[in-house]
């Protein structure tokens, strides 16, 4: 009977260890990578280094890596899942990437609405297009 209690213990205090980390991810939680964004029809992928995003979780900063300078700018989360991405501005290399990360931070200022699925990051436009997914690689 002490070990059927033992186990039983051992077992709660593993159940209760594993939900523990089951903590819902937010836009705050660290640093976003971008795996794919889309525009005009098209889909563009990773770039040589991947332009990231990060929400700050005391002002309502918002900035990263474009894959060829740091840029810096203001988000506002709205009512449900809507976001506002604005005054975005940049360091001024020059890059063989640089018509891309154009578009990337083109993108971020499209963005109207977002969804966040384990560690996936999504941003939507104004009629619900996705314009950009994200994945989640270093907790704050």
């Amino acid at each position: 009977m002490k070990n059927f209690i033992k186990i039983m213990c051992a077992c709660a205090l593993f159940l209760g260890a594993v939900s523990c980390g089951n903590k819902n991810v937010q836009l705050t939680d660290g640093e976003w990578r971008l795996e794919s964004m889309h525009a005009q029809d098209e889909t563009f992928v990773r770039m040589d280094k991947n332009p990231s995003i990060i929400f700050s979780d005391t002002s309502n900063m918002v900035y990263g890596y474009g894959g060829c300078n740091r840029y810096f700018g203001t988000y506002q989360k709205h009512s449900g899942n809507k976001i506002s991405i604005s005054t975005l501005g940049s360091t001024l290399a020059m890059c063989a990437d640089i018509d891309t990360e154009d578009m990337f931070l083109h993108i971020l200022s499209n963005a109207a609405s977002y969804k966040i699925k384990g560690d996936e990051l999504v941003l939507y436009d104004t009629v619900d297009k996705k314009i950009a997914n994200f994945t989640l690689i270093k907790n704050q």
